[in-house]
C-alpha cells in the first residue's frame, strides 16, 4: 500500500535490534511494521531509550498472535498507538485490519476489508455464530488462483473461491475479529527456491 501511495518505505536487508533503532531515528520513520517479538524488543530492551522514536505515530503489528495484555503493555510503555492485523501471503497480504484512526486496546485484529467475504466454520463445516471459534475462511478478489504445480492443495485450501485459511478466530457482533488459535501448520518456501522461480518466469539469471 506505502509503495501504491508512493510513500518512501525503508527496508532492512537483514533484522538487528540497534540498526533498526538508528534508522527509525535517522530516517524519522512514521509507522512501523514488526511481529510481536520485535514489540517486545521495543518495550523491554534498555537500548530503545538511547534512540529518537518522536517520529513513530503508529505500530502495526503481525504475522503472529498478539494479547490484549500485551498490546496494551507496550502502548503504555511506548505511548504509540499499536494496531494489530492479520493477513496471508494467499491473500496478496491484509484481509483483516484496524484503520488508522482506531485507538484499540481489546487486542482485536480489525474489521474484514472491503470487497472481502468472511465465514468462519466449524469441525463439520458449518457456519458459526457470533462469538464462536471457526476456521476463518475469506473469499474476494485477492485471493490467489492457486499453489504453483500443486494441484492437490490447491483443491484442499479452495473451495468454491473460498480460501480456508486453517486461522481459527471468534467475531464480535461489531464485526470485529480476534484469532485465538490455529488449525494447520503453514509452508516455508526457501528463498532459493522463490528466486529460481522468479528468474525463470522472468527470464533473468
Amino acid at each position: 500500500m506505502a509503495l501504491k501511495l508512493e510513500n518512501p518505505v525503508y527496508v532492512m536487508t537483514e533484522f538487528n535490534f540497534e540498526r533498526f533503532l538508528d534508522a527509525i531515528s535517522r530516517h524519522k520513520i512514521t509507522t512501523l511494521q514488526v511481529a510481536p517479538p520485535v514489540l517486545v524488543m521495543l518495550s523491554k530492551r534498555p537500548e530503545t531509550s538511547k534512540y529518537d522514536l518522536s517520529s513513530v505515530e503508529e505500530i502495526r503489528c503481525g504475522a503472529a498472535p498478539l494479547s490484549r495484555e500485551l498490546q496494551n503493555d507496550c502502548r503504555k510503555k511506548l505511548g504509540i498507538p499499536i494496531r494489530q492485523g492479520w493477513g496471508m501471503t494467499e491473500l496478496t497480504c491484509a484481509s483483516i485490519t484496524q484503520p488508522s484512526s482506531s485507538d484499540d486496546v481489546m487486542g482485536t485484529v480489525g474489521n474484514l476489508m472491503p470487497n472481502s467475504h468472511c465465514k468462519l466454520l466449524d469441525d463439520q463445516g458449518q457456519e458459526v455464530g457470533i462469538d464462536t471459534p471457526g476456521e476463518l475462511c475469506i473469499k474476494g478478489p485477492n485471493v490467489c488462483l492457486g499453489y504453483w504445480r500443486n494441484e492437490k492443495a490447491t483443491r484442499e485450501t479452495i473451495q468454491n473461491g473460498w480460501l480456508r485459511t486453517g486461522d481459527v478466530a471468534i467475531r464480535n457482533k461489531d464485526g470485529l475479529f480476534w484469532i485465538v488459535d490455529r488449525k494447520k501448520v503453514g509452508t516455508e518456501i526457501e528463498l532459493d527456491f522463490f528466486n529460481s522461480c522468479w528468474s525463470h518466469q522472468h527470464g533473468r539469471n
